[in-house]
């Protein structure tokens, strides 16, 4: 409806948004995610200014898990964003994103891993957007993957 009374009065459709130049998100009034976590650890700056907004104590992304578990602990419901595959994805660089992937597998998931199956972590929450993600705890080191929030199958056994 906008756009019809913009092209009635000779004016172009408006077709897309160009968030540009800095401002004042408190002012916006814009609801924060309502997650209950304790801190976060990231390097992408919308992330850090979300965080910041929201009130919650922001870290630079550590290099690897056991530097994080090593300096901070696992203590809280703490959000750490691993984005370091996205660009490699969006550009389409494959070798690069698998690089990408395997470096993170050595750095962050298998020491998630090890230390769930310590007891260092009593739950890791992967999110992989629009809603979907895994859930892991320690009695679930032998499980295979999967979807966070759909219920398994009945056992026919």
């Amino acid at each position: 409806p906008v756009n019809q009374v913009r092209e009635a009065r000779g004016l172009p459709a408006i077709n897309s948004l160009w968030p540009w130049g800095a401002g004042d998100l408190l002012a916006l009034a814009l609801p924060l995610p309502a997650k209950d976590y304790t801190r976060v650890f990231a390097n992408a700056p919308l992330a850090r200014g979300l965080a910041h907004a929201a009130g919650l104590p922001v870290h630079a992304l550590p290099e690897t898990c056991n530097e994080w578990l090593g300096e901070e602990g696992a203590g809280g419901h703490v959000f750490i964003l691993l984005d370091d595959a996205h660009q490699p994805w969006v550009v389409g660089d494959y070798d690069d994103w698998v690089a990408t992937v395997e470096g993170l597998e050595a750095r962050w998931f298998a020491p998630i891993w090890t230390a769930l199956a310590r007891g260092d972590l009593s739950q890791v929450v992967i999110e992989t957007g629009e809603g979907g993600g895994f859930v892991f705890r320690r009695a679930h080191r032998w499980r295979l993957w999967r979807r966070h929030g759909i219920k398994p199958a009945p056992s026919l056994a």
